[in-house]
Order: structure tokens, then sequence, then C-alpha cells
């Protein structure tokens, strides 16, 4: 069903947008059979190349988050960092941490 939104969308728009999406499986009131069924539907996304692969959110654990679901503020530095370093991968940005700037940062 996402590769039809994204093709109406992209359709819309008039030119093919790049998608991303995240590895983000995790619900602290779902069981591990619910989250791998998610996590390779967001695999077989990457693999026909329908999106991009964007990070793993999965990883950021209860010191992220603030209420078991949602980040908290160092989870959403954790998950914006990730999303820099997701980006900057696919699109050979230099970033911060490699004592270069990436290029949205130069004025």
């Amino acid at each position: 069903r996402l590769k039809t939104i994204i093709e109406s969308l992209n359709k819309d728009a008039g030119y093919d947008l790049p998608w991303f999406v995240a590895q983000a499986s995790f619900h602290p009131g779902s069981k591990e059979p619910e989250e791998k069924e998610v996590a390779n539907g967001q695999q077989l996304l990457w693999e026909k190349g329908f999106a991009n692969r964007g990070p793993n959110t999965d990883e950021l654990g209860q010191e992220y988050r603030s209420d078991r679901v949602h980040f908290n503020q160092k989870g959403l530095t954790a998950h914006a960092e990730r999303w820099c370093k997701a980006l900057a991968a696919e699109y050979k940005w230099k970033t911060k941490s490699s004592n270069k700037s990436m290029n949205h940062d130069k004025q």
C-alpha cells in the first residue's frame, strides 16, 4: 500500500521524491512477533527500492523515552543525530563529526 501512496504523491508532485523509512517497530504494548512483522515490512521497502533506509530507532531504549513510547529530550537528540547520519550517507554530505560542516550549514 505504501508503494501506491508514494507513486500517487510523486505523480501529484510532478517528480519522484525520495522517501526514507526508519526501522521503527518498537512499541511497549506489542509482542516481538508483531514488531518483527513491522520490521520485515520496512526491510521489504528498502529491498524493493520503494524507500531509502532511515535510522534504526528501535535501538533507542527506555532511557531515551519519556513514556516508554515517545522520545524525551535525550531521545529526540539521538533521533535527530541518527537521521542526520542516514541522510548524510545517502547524499554524501560531510558531517560535523568529521570536522567538516554539511552543505546546508554553509552560509
